[in-house]
């Protein structure tokens, strides 16, 4: 989480200045960023299979974990868009990398933040 959550906050402060580094700094990130999600989300996996029930909806943790769920595919989906641009741009405007990387950012801290909730009660 402190590759991916740190890595898209670091990307959307820097998107605020303009440097030739941009492109290849957001390239290099696009790559650990998915590892990074890939570790998260094999990690949710295990920790789910080690609980060994889906909790049920209409419950306060079945919802919770509904809406974590449902985070975790929308960060997913919008970061196949993110990367796709990073990857065809020469240089991604970086207006564009803010929202992009700072959209990221706060997802993540959401998701966080909903784990947090679900291991705690």
């Amino acid at each position: 989480m402190a590759t991916a959550l740190g890595g898209a906050l670091l990307l959307a402060v820097l998107a605020t200045r303009r440097g030739p580094w941009m492109p290849d700094l957001a390239r290099n990130y696009e790559a650990l960023f998915w590892g990074a999600a890939g570790l998260l989300v094999l990690t949710g996996v295990g920790n789910l299979g080690a609980l060994g029930v889906v909790p049920a909806r209409g419950s306060r943790w079945g919802d919770l974990f509904a809406v974590k769920i449902g985070a975790v595919v929308l960060l997913l989906a919008l970061s196949m868009a993110r990367t796709m641009a990073v990857a065809r741009a020469r240089g991604a405007p970086s207006r564009f990398l803010r929202v992009a990387y700072g959209c990221t950012a706060g997802l993540l801290a959401g998701i966080a933040s909903l784990g947090v909730q679900l291991a705690h009660g």
